[in-house]
């Protein structure tokens, strides 16, 4: 494998041949997609090489700021802590990258000198072991501190006491202080232009940030402080606050959207952890540009306060991993891009061996990733998670996460509900909001397939309360209450939910179906709510399904339910209940055995074949075992349907 990875444009081939020959000529061995062999798999064998190469070489360039390829790997490069970007032609970065130092080669002409030089002395600094030559008589050791590399941008970046990820890359452990408080200083959003809407929203964003500081349990400095007037620069005055982080925002109105743009830096190294560029419709109602705007800014920060916690030394690469986790964790491209989170927890497990946290979170990403890939790739990553469990629940038997995400697993195998059940009984509460939260939120999530609501209600209550943050444990405890009847608070807490995150994909597919299925709220409205990274194909499918039960028709056919995904569920809320079982019997698919016992499942629980569906199921096992029943069977209109009577029957015997 190479130490250098180059990511590059086709356009720019000549150039990237003699720069890679140059840094080969130093010591450092060089990839780049010219010595793929004929026939060999390309995305293979790329993706093997950049992943084991010690830095990646992206090539900026008029060409390649519009390929997705380049960003692509440019993107793998920041979550692995290992990217080193030049400009050839003085292009600027695409979105996204801009917050990085660039090594700017403009009117380079292929000699060893000037910005080959600076680039050896970045590029030094991922290979320390390797002594590389720069000229006859000159060779290039690892920069002692940071303050050695000579990159010509950081200057005025200093200067302008605006530093950037990229830095990252050159501090040494030592070089970067664990803050003893977490303390935001948040300095609000200001109006980048004279329109007076841009102030509008930048006060009511600055006001509802600072209520996501409280939902998210962040220590900010106060807010009278933060807001008031200074004279200083605004790293020196966070830090006259006694903060760890300063964190600020501007909004500019263009034509009919608000580009929103949020920053947090790091007050001890002076470092920008992430900086984000998103635009909102302004006259959007559900996800308005103050909420998105205020929901980014707490949540990321809130990310970067609670990963960096688990740390337990100061180290440049997990920080710049963890920011740049944080930064794309709620964007549109964190949702379509499931690898981020393995990159970067892979690297963090990596760089702490001893900590339980970040062996259970790859495994917890390892999990979910999993369930969207081919058998065989789904069943390594499952390994890969069970290895990681093994080793986190040896080193902390019990520890909640940990158990939490193992029951995540057993269960993504397909494993037994009552087995799933005993695991996660021995689950010892630790006192960490995370891992206790989590804990009651898979007990919760369980108890709902299992048929005992309240009992999940009462679980996922816990979790929420735990929780603050994790949007979607209310989400599923909103579908709790509507599977308990109570149809008024359901719409309540679902309404809350998408108003504090209404960005979330998952939150809003689980208000979908309930609204759709159960008859709950303004279904028009929610559909059409739909955040801008949903599918539009799952959108269209609900529509579909709404417009049908509306009319009282059949509705589509069940391979275009699959948009959906709960195909059985949905032909029994539309009355096709024997096609209901007989599609599970056909495919063995599209059955949420959560959804089971929602009222709108009512009729396939009368059904004839109800009773061998919970056997094959395994709830059976589990209610006889546990000595319970489902809630469904303490209802009136139900106590008689065939299984409420066996599962009776059974106890009695």
């Amino acid at each position: 494998m190479a130490d250098i990875f180059i990511s590059y444009a086709r356009e720019d081939r000549e150039a990237v041949e003699k720069l890679a020959g140059l840094i080969e000529a130093a010591g450092l061995s060089c990839w780049w997609d010219r010595q793929l062999a004929a026939g060999a798999r390309y995305r293979e064998k790329t993706e093997i090489e950049l992943n084991a190469a010690k830095a990646v070489l992206v090539v900026w360039t008029k060409h390649s700021v519009g390929s997705h390829w380049v960003a692509d790997e440019a993107t793998a490069a920041v979550e692995a802590g290992k990217l080193a970007p030049i400009s050839l032609d003085g292009a600027l970065p695409p979105l996204g990258f801009r917050q990085f130092q660039v090594i700017d080669f403009t009117g380079w002409k292929g000699a060893a000198d000037g910005p080959v030089k600076e680039l050896l002395a970045a590029l030094a600094a991922f290979a320390p072991q390797v002594e590389i030559k720069v000229a006859a008589n000159e060779r290039l050791s690892p920069p002692a501190t940071a303050q050695q590399i000579r990159w010509p941008l950081v200057v005025a970046a200093l200067v302008a006491v605006v530093a950037s990820v990229g830095l990252f890359l050159f501090l040494r452990p030592e070089e970067l202080i664990t803050p003893a408080s977490q303390r935001v200083a948040f300095f609000g959003f200001t109006a980048a232009d004279h329109n007076p809407d841009s102030a509008k929203i930048a006060g009511d964003a600055t006001d509802q940030t600072f209520a996501e500081f409280t939902r998210f349990r962040l220590e900010a400095a106060a807010k009278a402080d933060s807001l008031a007037p200074y004279t200083t620069d605004r790293l020196t005055r966070a830090d006259a606050l006694d903060s760890a982080y300063a964190l600020s925002g501007e909004v500019r109105i263009e034509g009919e959207m608000a580009r929103l743009t949020i920053r947090l830096e790091d007050v001890v190294t002076r470092v920008t952890l992430w900086e984000i560029a998103e635009t909102s419709p302004v006259a959007r109602q559900f996800y308005s540009p103050p909420k998105q705007a205020a929901f980014r800014a707490g949540a990321s920060t809130g990310c970067v306060v609670r990963q960096r916690a688990e740390l337990s030394s100061e180290n440049p690469k997990a920080l710049q991993a963890i920011a740049g986790y944080c930064a794309n964790l709620f964007s549109p491209a964190g949702a379509t891009d499931m690898e981020r989170g393995v990159r970067a927890f892979r690297l963090l497990a990596d760089l702490e061996p001893r900590s339980v946290y970040f062996k259970t979170a790859l495994a917890s990403q390892l999990v979910f990733t999993g369930g969207f890939l081919p058998t065989d790739l789904r069943a390594e990553r499952f390994r890969y998670a069970d290895a990681l469990l093994t080793e986190a629940l040896q080193m902390a038997p019990g520890d909640a996460f940990s158990v939490a995400i193992a029951e995540f697993l057993h269960s993504a195998r397909g494993g037994s509900r009552l087995e799933a059940e005993k695991l996660l009984a021995t689950g010892r509460p630790g006192g960490l909001e995370w891992g206790d939260g989590y804990l009651s939120t898979r007990r919760g999530l369980n108890m709902l397939g299992n048929g005992r609501t309240e009992k999940a209600v009462a679980l996922l209550s816990a979790g929420a309360a735990a929780q603050p943050s994790f949007s979607q444990v209310l989400a599923s405890l909103a579908s709790g209450l509507a599977g308990q009847g109570k149809a008024a608070d359901a719409e309540v807490l679902f309404e809350e939910v998408f108003a504090k995150e209404p960005g979330a994909t998952g939150n809003w597919y689980i208000w979908a179906r309930t609204v759709v299925l159960e008859d709950i709220g303004d279904a028009e409205a929610v559909l059409a709510a739909a955040p801008e990274n949903e599918s539009r194909a799952n959108v269209a499918c609900w529509q579909s399904v709404l417009a049908a039960k509306r009319a009282g028709k059949p509705g589509p056919s069940p391979d275009s339910l699959r948009d959906c995904g709960p195909v059985v569920s949905i032909l029994a809320a539309l009355g096709r209940v024997d096609e209901a079982f007989g599609y599970y019997r056909t495919t063995g698919q599209g059955l949420d055995p959560r959804m089971l016992f929602a009222p709108s499942a009512c009729a396939m629980r009368a059904h004839k074949d109800f009773l061998p569906l919970v056997k094959e199921l395994g709830l059976w096992e589990y209610w006889i075992a546990t000595k319970s029943q489902p809630d469904v069977c303490e209802l009136k209109d139900e106590r008689d349907f065939a299984v409420c009577r066996e599962l009776r029957a059974a106890r009695l015997k």
